[in-house]
């Protein structure tokens, strides 16, 4: 079930970590449709480079399986060796990185952001994790804990995202912020969607305070407060 950690009994084992604000909301894909009624989900983002070494990958795996499956068939043992080392180099990486890949997209909805949490990111978020027993691979931040936003120049082609929340943290990592790929059309169309639904939220919350404040001064007007 989703989480609001800043109101678990066990938030402050993290909360001296950089990054961790007390504003996140952590859940796992398949409470994504709860978050989307919630939040109102508006579109996502996946990380391409793992997914295509995760295509790779199973790719020499069923190239390992035919030349083991020919190295039989035709007597061949030097087809059987290296096929078999091919074999089990794609197993092993495709059975432990299949979560992490299935995981690996971001989410944006109207009223804030849902990082998919890269190994950096559960990092600094582990012992909470260990003291319920559930790994997250998502946290979600609203609109409304940010104070503001930046990106800055990783390596030559990544870029991250930074967000400043209004707890003095640096989310959703200090270091990496939200990576992207600038040479990837998808990731910076990604981002500037992330700014542009920011300024949208900012926008439709300063003319709902406004009318509200109004109507608090109509009443004080007629004698009502």
């Amino acid at each position: 079930m989703m989480i609001e950690i800043g109101k678990h009994p066990e938030f402050n084992t993290i909360y001296v970590n950089p990054g961790v604000s007390k504003y996140e909301v952590w859940y796992n894909k398949n409470e994504l449709g709860e978050l989307s009624i919630q939040y109102h989900f508006i579109s996502k983002r996946r990380y391409i480079l793992p997914t295509i070494a995760y295509i790779l990958y199973l790719i020499v795996m069923v190239g390992g399986f035919i030349a083991v499956f020919l190295g039989i068939v035709y007597k061949q043992g030097d087809k059987i060796m290296w096929g078999t080392a091919l074999l089990v180099i794609g197993i092993l990486y495709l059975t432990s990185q299949y979560r992490v890949v299935k995981n690996m997209e971001n989410h944006l909805f109207a009223k804030g952001i849902g990082n998919g949490m890269s190994r950096w990111d559960i990092k600094i978020r582990k012992d909470l994790m260990k003291k319920l027993g559930k790994r997250y691979w998502f946290a979600f931040l609203p609109f409304s804990a940010i104070e503001w936003m930046e990106t800055k120049k990783i390596t030559s082609e990544t870029s991250g995202l930074f967000i400043h929340t209004k707890d003095g943290k640096i989310w959703p990592h200090p270091k990496y912020g939200i990576p992207y790929n600038r040479t990837l059309k998808g990731d910076v169309e990604f981002i500037n969607e992330i700014f542009e639904q920011y300024e949208r939220w900012k926008s439709e919350n300063v003319e709902v305070n406004i009318l509200n404040q109004s109507g608090n001064m109509g009443k004080e007007v007629n004698g009502t407060v």
